[in-house]
């Protein structure tokens, strides 16, 4: 990553956390996740390469953290000053969970509405289960390959909110 970028963690986070963090700083849920060395080396990018690549592969971690809790898929990207120390499972590039502010939300990220029953049937066969058996699951390859996460700006949070837990906000009507 260019030395000019800071880097991103990527936080599981439950929809309790997206609002409490339209409001103000938060420690989220988590886990949290981020292209450490570690994760580089045991998925085999380039520690000078594309830093897209290791930080999609963070941000789908964080996203399975929340099936693996029979939660809906929300990730909040962070933009940190230096990386949160390393926590096991460390191939995985898991990281300690940060104090959250706002201001330093650069994307969120949560289920296409389509991923819904899917992530349902998942969670419940994969209830209990670890990130490291659950990655090696075919089925899970598959949930990440045919659902993808969409983008929000850090300004939709609130809509977002609205949307996950069925509540209009004024502005969107009916």
């Amino acid at each position: 990553m260019p030395s000019s970028e800071r880097p991103l963690v990527f936080v599981a986070c439950t929809v309790a956390d997206l609002q409490a963090l339209t409001q103000g700083p938060v420690t989220p849920a988590g886990p949290a996740y981020a292209a450490t060395p570690a994760l580089l080396a045991t998925f085999g990018y380039a520690p000078d390469g594309d830093p897209e690549e290791p930080d999609y592969a963070a941000q789908v971690f964080a996203s399975l953290a929340g099936v693996l809790a029979d939660r809906p898929r929300l990730v909040c990207a962070v933009e940190v000053d230096r990386l949160p120390g390393s926590v096991a499972p460390v191939a995985y590039g898991t990281v300690a969970v940060p104090a959250v502010d706002p201001r330093r939300i650069r994307a969120w990220f949560a289920d296409e509405p389509a991923a819904a029953a899917d992530r349902a049937a998942l969670s419940a066969a994969w209830a209990g289960r670890t990130l490291e058996a659950a990655w090696d699951d075919p089925a899970v390859q598959q949930f990440v390959s045919d659902h993808d996460l969409l983008w929000y700006a850090p300004g939709e949070a609130a809509d977002l909110g609205a949307q996950l837990t069925g509540v209009l906000t004024p502005d969107q009507g009916e």
